[in-house]
């Protein structure tokens, strides 16, 4: 039995920002070519509100995890419909949680993470030598 190739990805129907290559801790340059850059906190729509109509105007401040110089979180500069929000440099997805006891040390009630690593404690591209139980 032969096996079928795989189809190549075409970067222009992504519908969202995925890190091409890992830059500084600061810095890094998405496939889609913008620059992204770390930062201590991001200002997103509150998540939180309950009245749907006024979120354009209940505009917070949201604390970025600090992955010390491994990786950081960013909100996707062409923010393109149906793509999501924001990414860690890992690839994952960024979400933003609250109250996780994860991040214990961190004293904001709202904070951007990456998914992956709260999900499993690591980063998409770190190297790992767990075996996961199936």
């Amino acid at each position: 039995m032969s096996k079928k190739k795989a189809t190549p990805i075409n970067a222009s129907e992504i519908r969202f920002s995925i890190i091409k290559q890992r830059g500084s801790p600061t810095e890094a340059m998405t496939m889609d070519g913008r620059k992204v850059f770390k930062e201590d906190h991001i200002v997103c729509q509150n998540p939180l509100n309950p009245d749907p109509e006024t979120m354009k105007k209940d505009l917070i401040m949201v604390k970025c995890v600090d992955y010390h110089g491994e990786h950081f979180v960013y909100m996707d500069p062409v923010n393109k419909v149906g793509g999501w929000f924001a990414w860690c440099t890992c690839g994952s997805p960024a979400v933003i949680i609250y109250g996780m006891s994860a991040y214990s040390g961190m004293t904001d009630s709202m904070m951007l993470a990456c998914f992956f690593h709260a999900q499993f404690g690591r980063h998409v591209t770190t190297v790992s030598n767990k075996r996961f139980a199936g």
